[in-house]
């Protein structure tokens, strides 16, 4: 019998997952003009497109929604507050799904939007950010963000609001769905990294509250952090990254899987939608019915062994 470790079989299967994402961005007719890394002819979008890299469309439905000509001022007239704004000295936040049970360097808050906007514009700590769904704003502001109007890509889900401050930033992580992200006021830079890095980056593990996010260190730059990580040839020859901004009016299709650090470069408002993909339900299948990749001819010290190797990898 071989002494090598046997690879985890879940773990053949979650990299098969992020194959499965090269596939899940359909044909978009109505799109016109598209930019990455200059690309600017129809053929060149359609090329793009079939490599499964992110896009940015110019001219799709989004571009004509009334909301793109919102300004503070129409938050302060519609909306009577913002429930649960983050609040920190710290310009990157992290998403935990269940505050009592991560450590957080933020508060929570309600403030009116007249407050909200009042403290984004003097540029000095606390820092405010806001993400909720479009379901909490009333039906004008509703109606102003025709997300079905996108639905040639799918079925969506879940649309969301986004407002920050300039130089507020997301922790890198990735979604294990498609996300239509429409720039509707100011712009934000985004540096993506393809699936096939993911494995080079330190990420919260699947049980943590912060799951498929960076675990960078506090007050290091992310992006440094990241190149940091990144120290062999293959990592160098794998790293086809991409630094993008968008501006008002501006769609960006972003694929599952790839890693994205997202910065407000100015005071910023969007809207995003995700579409289920294909892969996020295979691996879904690998987590909760996959089982243990062990084999019953083991000893117990190699199941001890494997035990100790399979969870090192899922959990770190």
């Amino acid at each position: 019998r071989s002494n090598r470790m046997r690879v985890p079989s879940s773990l053949v299967i979650f990299y098969a997952c992020l194959a499965l994402a090269a596939k899940e961005v359909p044909e978009v007719p109505w799109a016109t003009v598209l930019e990455q890394r200059g690309a600017g002819s129809w053929e060149s979008a359609l090329r793009e497109m079939s490599s499964s890299s992110p896009i940015i469309i110019r001219d799709s439905p989004a571009a004509r929604w009334p909301a793109n000509s919102w300004r503070p001022s129409d938050f302060e007239r519609e909306l009577e507050r913002f429930a649960n704004v983050y609040v920190s000295n710290e310009r990157r936040f992290t998403y935990v799904d269940d505050f009592s049970t991560e450590r957080t360097e933020r508060d929570m808050e309600d403030m009116s939007a007249s407050v909200f906007f009042q403290r984004a514009s003097d540029g000095i700590p606390p820092y405010v950010y806001y993400s909720g769904g479009l379901t909490l704003f009333p039906e004008a502001m509703r109606r102003a963000v025709p997300t079905e109007t996108l639905n040639i890509f799918g079925e969506m889900h879940d649309d969301w609001v986004w407002v920050g401050e300039a130089g507020v930033e997301t922790s890198a992580h990735y979604d294990a769905e498609i996300n239509l992200f429409v720039q509707v006021h100011g712009t934000k830079r985004f540096w993506l990294l393809p699936p096939a890095l993911l494995p080079r980056l330190p990420m919260y593990p699947y049980t943590s509250s912060a799951h498929r996010q960076l675990r960078a260190v506090r007050d290091q730059d992310q992006q440094a952090f990241i190149e940091q990580a990144l120290v062999t040839e293959e990592d160098v020859a794998a790293a086809q990254t991409f630094e993008v901004e968008l501006g008002v009016r501006d769609l960006l299709v972003l694929p599952p899987y790839w890693v994205h650090l997202v910065q407000a470069t100015t005071m910023s408002v969007s809207v995003n939608s995700w579409i289920s993909a294909a892969s996020q339900g295979v691996l879904q299948t690998v987590y909760q019915e996959v089982p243990l990749p062990f084999e019953e001819d083991w000893s117990a010290e190699e199941l001890l062994s494997a035990a100790q190797a399979y969870l090192s990898v899922m959990l770190t």
